[in-house]
């Protein structure tokens, strides 16, 4: 998975739009557009305040390490998996129904 990947499904998974996580970044839904589509990379600074924004660790989207579902419940995981199939198949995430069930 790319940064811009990591970027969009963290994001998503915030229920966020690129827009809000423009806001909680401070800096524009252009930068936000950019880095998701991997065109540019945040400066360092821009890094920490991502990773923050978005609850992930830093090395995470750096380096893919560390997983989004890091301290995530598991209705957020949930989410963003759906959030995610919802990109894949060009759906809205309300469309999107999963099940899971734990062996014993």
């Amino acid at each position: 998975m790319s940064f811009g990947a990591r970027v969009r499904v963290s994001r998503q998974s915030r229920d966020w739009s690129q827009t809000d996580l423009a806001n909680a970044v401070g800096t524009s839904q252009t930068c936000i557009y950019n880095w998701e589509s991997d065109q540019t990379y945040p400066r360092p600074a821009n890094m920490v305040a991502l990773a923050t924004a978005l609850g992930v660790p830093q090395k995470f989207l750096e380096e893919g390490e560390g997983g989004v579902s890091m301290g995530m419940t598991v209705d957020e995981v949930l989410s963003s998996a759906k959030a995610e199939l919802a990109r894949v198949l060009h759906t809205t995430a309300d469309r999107i129904e999963l099940k899971f069930s734990m062996a014993s």
